[in-house]
């Protein structure tokens, strides 16, 4: 990442999501929409949720599509930390530089909101995103 941010959410985990809740929650109810859209709840897909913080949008996503296979990876061991406690192993969890991370395989879905500003490449990231799409799949940014 450009800069160090993990000390900065270090402090703020706690407090993230009653923070940014109206604003995220935009973003992950038009999420929801759409994969409501592409998928039925029993559907099979596979999700990377490439920034996950908390865990909350992967925790919507287990709750309406039980069958889908959800992975999240974050920088900050703090916010991992209380994914694990929401999600309760309904998701593989990573911690890793966004930078530097490309995933083994692809997805079907990949998910990377409120992040970018935060990367070093955010060309390499989108790209990244790009390469690692499922030939049908779905990228929301």
């Amino acid at each position: 990442m450009a800069k160090d941010f993990s000390d900065y959410y270090k402090y703020r985990t706690s407090d993230i999501d009653g923070h940014w809740f109206s604003f995220t929650q935009i973003q992950f109810d038009w999420i929801i929409r759409k994969l409501k859209s592409y998928y039925t709840v029993n559907d099979y897909f596979t999700v990377l949720d490439l920034g996950c913080g908390t865990g909350r949008l992967l925790n919507s996503i287990a709750d309406i599509f039980p069958n889908a296979v959800l992975c999240g990876v974050d920088g900050t061991p703090e916010m991992l930390k209380c994914a694990r406690n929401r999600l309760k192993g309904r998701a593989t969890l990573i911690q890793a530089n966004l930078d530097n991370y490309h995933p083994s395989h692809g997805y079907d879905v990949i998910i990377s909101t409120t992040v970018i500003h935060h990367l070093e490449n955010p060309e390499g990231h989108l790209l990244s995103i790009k390469n690692n799409l499922n030939a049908h799949g779905h990228g929301f940014i």
